[in-house]
Order: structure tokens, then sequence, then C-alpha cells
């Protein structure tokens, strides 16, 4: 779309964008696993009064330290399911979580300069999606998994809406970002992981238990920093 059609719906300027480089795996260097990552600065745009969106489309709960702590002592103490299997804690990463998702408002932005068809600036994109650095993400991507859990038959935590409980498997999940830390026994946590997988793109970073083929030790960052499960 012309950059003048863009700025004469909105009446506002495109909202930039920029890429974003992180190393995923070691700070240090050791191991690098660096990824490059195409965000908006909706946010930075959104410090006029004006350009802010309501508060119920900005907010998105976090689970407490105490529902990862909950999780691990429910591992250790309870120990079995109620099918009577074997309990275990599983981690799992969703790609791109911020990518899922439809805006419930039009978002014009700058498109970069790699792209061919941006005509060296004259046109600008319209998002079908959420992104990485608008303002509503974090609060469209919590619907959207929200939705999936639920449909899939989890009961929402009624003082937190980033944990979930799923009565007939017995497994409880909390949700940090794109994080998904999940206790039942195998059966049902490879079941939440197909759940997940029919509308996402995700990896499993570990699954801890008591059997040989199961890992000792799983890390997720949880309050801007790095915890360790074992």
């Amino acid at each position: 779309m012309p950059i003048e059609q863009c700025f004469k719906e909105t009446g506002k300027p495109l909202i930039k964008t920029r890429w974003l480089d992180t190393n995923k795996d070691d700070p240090s260097l050791s191991h690098p696993n660096f990824r490059s990552r195409l965000v908006v600065k909706d946010v930075k745009a959104a410090k006029r009064p004006e350009d802010q969106l309501p508060a119920n489309l900005l907010f998105s709960s976090t689970p407490p330290l105490e529902a990862m702590r909950l999780l691990c002592s429910l591992w250790a103490t309870k120990q079995r399911s109620i099918h009577g299997e074997r309990l275990k804690l599983g981690l799992w990463d969703i790609s791109r979580a911020h990518f899922y998702g439809t805006p419930k408002r039009r978002i014009f932005i700058e498109l970069p300069s790699e792209e061919p068809r941006a005509e060296g600036g004259k046109i600008c994109g319209l998002l079908p999606l959420s992104m990485y650095g608008t303002q509503d993400a974090p609060n469209i991507w919590q619907s959207h998994y929200s939705g999936i859990l639920i449909e899939g038959g989890y009961k929402r935590g009624k003082s937190n809406a980033s944990v979930f409980y799923h009565p007939q498997h017995d497994v409880r999940v909390m949700v940090h970002g794109d994080d998904f830390l999940a206790l039942g026994d195998q059966k049902h946590l490879s079941e939440l992981e197909d759940l997940l997988r029919k509308s996402y793109e995700l990896k499993c970073l570990g699954i801890i238990g008591d059997q040989p083929e199961d890992k000792k030790e799983i890390h997720f960052e949880l309050l801007e920093q790095v915890d360790s499960v074992w």
C-alpha cells in the first residue's frame, strides 16, 4: 500500500522497524546461537498519550515464581498422577510466538530495506498478524494460547491467567512468555505437546523424570533470570 494512503487513513506516521540480534544460548560467546528478528517500534512510538492503547489491550499476566515452585513440589511429593503413572516435568518453547493471533486494529509499518516490494520506501506494510514490538502483542499471544488450551479441556486458574489444569489428564501448566512448563505423566504430556503442535511450531527443551531416557535438568527464563529445575 502506498505510504500516502496509509497516512491518509491513520493520520499518523508509519511505525518504524529494526533488526534485533540476540544470542539465545551462551552470553560468553563460547557457544553462540544468534537469532536475527525483525521487530516494530510500536512501543517506543506510543509514548504520546494519544497513541497509547486501552489498558485491557495491553495487559498480559505473568505466572508467579511460586507456580514453578509448586510444580516442583508436587513432582517430588505427589510422584504419581491420578492414573497411577510417574509424574514428569516437561518444557516447550514456541517459535515466534508473537506472530500468532490477529490484531484488533490496523497497523501500518515501515518495510525493511531488504524487502523488494518496498520500492525504496514508497510502499508500507499492513500487519495481518501480530508482530514483536507491537503494544498489544503479549495480550494477543495470551488470548491465542489460552483459547487453544481451553478448547483442549484445560481450566484456567482463577488467581492467575497464565496457569492451567486439565482435570481428566491431571496435567498442570504454567506459561511464561513463549515457554510452557507442565507437570503430568508421559502419556498426557505427549498429548499436550500434540495439542500445541497443531497450532504452533515448537521444540521440546526437555522432559525430566526418574527414567533413564529422561533428562535430569532443564532451564528456562523466569523473572528475567535463568532458573534450573532438576
